[in-house]
């Protein structure tokens, strides 16, 4: 399958947004990296949450969430999926390529990919060398910053927007925004953070 002739790329509404992730996003997403829906709602209303998505003639093919911390321009890809009928045609690519264009006045954005050493077997591994390869392609670059979160091992690329994050920009970044989303006790009890030397 190819890319459709005509697509568009647009901002989600928070109404948008809430209905992709508790329909859509459950399908694409183990349970145990889905949020409460109470701390997406929680984001919007703060203004710390966005989302992008890109329509063939009106129906979402893919969609992009995003999280970030208060007064922060740098973005967290929180959620990212083209959806099954659009898979294999580049739309994956194309879309990725788009969000820079979204997002003028954003420096960056940080991506977070499940551990490849972390997964339970050959077959998950292989996907996430996959996915990994996927960044990689597209112009993402992977940092020496790593996180666990609730006991999920992520490697953190960035994809360069108006600037090039240095690896410990990237980290201090992220930190501000696990700190905002598990907010107080949380963060100390579920959130993990290293950098690789």
């Amino acid at each position: 399958m190819s890319v459709p002739n005509s697509f568009t790329i647009k901002k989600l509404s928070e109404p948008q947004i809430l209905s992709i992730y508790k329909e859509i996003a459950v399908r694409h997403f183990p349970e145990d990296e889905l949020k409460p829906v109470s701390m997406i709602q929680r984001l919007l209303l703060e203004g710390c949450y966005e989302g992008m998505g890109m329509f063939s003639e009106d129906r979402l093919a893919g969609y992009a969430l995003f999280v970030h911390a208060p007064k922060s321009s740098i973005l967290l890809l929180d959620y990212y999926a083209i959806l099954e009928e659009y898979r294999e045609s580049g739309m994956g690519s194309l879309f990725l390529q788009k969000m820079r264009e979204g997002f003028a006045g954003c420096p960056a954005i940080l991506i977070e990919t499940e551990e490849e050493a972390a997964a339970s077997g050959e077959e998950e591994r292989l996907q996430r060398v996959r996915r990994n390869a996927f960044y990689l392609k597209n112009g993402c670059r992977r940092t020496a910053v790593k996180s666990s979160l609730f006991g999920v091992a992520f490697g953190i690329f960035v994809m360069h927007v108006e600037k090039e994050l240095t690896d410990e920009e990237a980290y201090k970044h992220l930190k501000e925004i696990y700190c905002h989303i598990f907010a107080g006790e949380d963060f100390a009890k579920y959130v993990r953070m290293s950098m690789e030397t």
